[in-house]
């Protein structure tokens, strides 16, 4: 039986009742942050839990539970649970409202699943991605609001497309679920501005840093067309590269040199953690 915490207690899953008069459900009032485990713990929990933290305050969310207090729940979930490797997903909502506006008590749970393995031969051989013209309303915040992202899923079901990168006035800013890289010889580039702040990227580009020139900056789609190596970071995704963009293949159409490399040594830098 599956367990998660729903705001003061660790429960069965099938427990969990959220109000039909929930903020988050009436008008998608609600943040979320997003990890995995490696070796059963948590990576990165604490850099999560600051970013979760960021988020709500662009909200307006209040958190009430201390970071000591949710890193104690997330530890119970996961051994409750047991899998071999589990995903967390700490969730705040407005909480239940009856005039659909006022927040008087937020709705905090976390739930913990099986963790799905990204299939080996996506990093072998590499992904399609497709790129919408988006610019989310938070960029910086982790809402809930996916709306662009679903309906692109449902629109292109049938196009073998593994991540949708969102666009904006001709610049490329990041995956509906991932950041996004690409190695022009032996600079690393990755957008700056009007982009989720990944966990994984910023693991990613520590462990870059030390062999290739790392730029954050504006990346023009025509310059993303172009570039050597083209890969996505993410939590359920690590380092994936990147072979086909709209259509267009990214060099050789196959992973590069440098992203192989970032494949293992992100790898090994999990293995350490």
């Amino acid at each position: 039986m599956p367990f998660a915490y729903f705001n003061n207690a660790i429960v069965p899953l099938e427990e969990v009742t959220i109000s039909p008069y929930d903020l988050g459900l009436l008008r998608g009032y609600a943040v979320f942050d997003f990890l995995r485990t490696y070796k059963g713990k948590p990576f990165k929990l604490t850099e999560h839990l600051v970013r979760l933290r960021k988020s709500a305050a662009q909200l307006m969310l209040p958190i009430v539970k201390t970071d000591e207090e949710i890193t104690e729940a997330v530890l119970e979930v996961i051994r409750l649970n047991a899998y071999p490797e589990s995903t967390v997903r700490i969730v705040l909502t407005g909480g239940k409202s009856m005039d659909s506006r006022t927040v008087l008590s937020p709705t905090f749970y976390i739930l913990v699943d099986r963790l799905t393995p990204t299939p080996s031969e996506q990093i072998e051989k590499g992904v399609r991605v497709k790129t919408i013209e988006n610019l989310r309303t938070n960029p910086t915040a982790k809402s809930i609001d996916y709306q662009v992202y679903l309906k692109a899923i449902q629109q292109f079901n049938d196009e073998g497309v593994a991540e949708f990168v969102y666009v904006h006035q001709g610049n490329v800013l990041e995956g509906a679920t991932s950041n996004i890289c690409a190695f022009f010889g032996s600079t690393l580039v990755t957008p700056k501005l009007n982009v989720l702040p990944g966990i994984t990227r910023e693991v990613v580009l520590e462990i870059a840093a030390p062999h290739w020139h790392i730029e954050e900056r504006n990346l023009k789609l025509s310059e993303l067309l172009s570039a050597d190596e083209v890969f996505l970071t993410a939590t359920n995704k690590e380092v994936m590269p990147v072979t086909y963009i709209d259509g267009t293949i990214v060099n050789t159409g196959t992973p590069g040199p440098r992203t192989k490399k970032l494949v293992e040594l992100f790898k090994e830098y999990t293995k350490n953690s």
